[in-house]
Parts: C-alpha cells; structure tokens; sequence
C-alpha cells in the first residue's frame, strides 16, 4: 500500500527565513494549520510543499502564492455552549482560535435565535463579553442558537456555528 505524506515549510518574504512547520511534516491531510508561524498581519508570507510516497518518491516543492495572516486567514465561528436554566438561557461562546483573536480585537459575535416558525432574532456581543442571557422567552418554547464571528473592519465574516436546540423550562 502507497501512503501519501506532505511536507512543509514556510518561507517569510521569499528566502529571509525557511522553517519546516511542526505538525505539518508526514501528515496525511491536505491542509495543515501554520498560524503559529504566521502570526505576524503585518508580513506577507509564502509556503512550499511536496508530497512522499513512501519508501522514497518525493515530488518537486510546489510554492504558494504569496498569502497574509490579516487578509487570508479564515475565520472559524464560534463555539455555543448553552445552559436551560427557569431564569432563561444562557449563552456562552467560546472564540475562534487564538491567533484570529490577536490579529483582530475587534471582533464581534452575532447570535441567531431561531424560532420553529424560521423567524430569527439577532443579537450583537462584542469580542471581550462571552455570555448571554435571554429571559424573554415563553416557557415550554423549542427555539435554535447559531453563531458568527465578525470582523467589522474588513467586512469578514465566518459561516454560522452548528445548529443548538434546546426547550425552555
């Protein structure tokens, strides 16, 4: 059996500095997380890979198109925890990854309350406050959460989060 294995390395500004990513060495996956290295949104960045098929066959180093961390990083929504409790729901979201976080402390969260109706309610939160309560509500009512991160500056947006359902005491 041929296993496929990547490699990869990043280079900084073309050749001022080559590193081979952890993490990103014999991987069988085909994308690989390198926000460790590239953490910088002011610099511009390139990346080379190359597959293995083992025992020895390599193919040629194969370079990105030159990326930066502030324009091209995608941004992951948000986690939803949600507790039921008699004085209403409460909502905690949990960011995107670190690295989103430093690059933008601007970020924002909306909050999609979906009614079985389909009607849906929005609610704002800035970067800095993850919790939510929401006290009007009927009892006894199924209603949905989804979340989005927002980056307002640049008019980025993640998808929505995971669909979260829940009944009202």
């Amino acid at each position: 059996m041929t296993r496929l294995l990547l490699g990869a390395a990043l280079l900084w500004n073309l050749g001022v500095c080559v590193t081979a990513q952890d993490g990103c060495q014999g991987i069988q996956k085909h994308h690989c997380d390198l926000s460790d290295v590239t953490s910088d949104p002011r610099e511009w960045y390139y990346a080379r890979v190359h597959a293995v098929s083992l025992p020895s066959r390599k193919s040629a180093w194969a370079l990105s198109p030159r990326f930066s961390p502030r324009w091209d990083t995608k941004i992951s929504s948000p986690v939803l925890r949600v507790n039921v409790t008699k004085q209403g729901i409460m909502v905690r979201v949990k960011p995107p990854r670190l690295a989103v976080r430093k690059m933008h402390n601007s970020l924002l969260y909306k909050i999609y309350l979906i009614h079985t109706n389909g009607k849906e309610e929005v609610f704002e939160m800035e970067c800095c406050s993850n919790e939510l309560t929401l006290n009007e509500l009927k009892h006894k009512t199924k209603c949905c959460l989804q979340a989005q991160t927002i980056i307002p500056l640049q008019a980025k947006s993640s998808a929505r989060s995971s669909v979260k359902c829940f009944t009202t005491l």
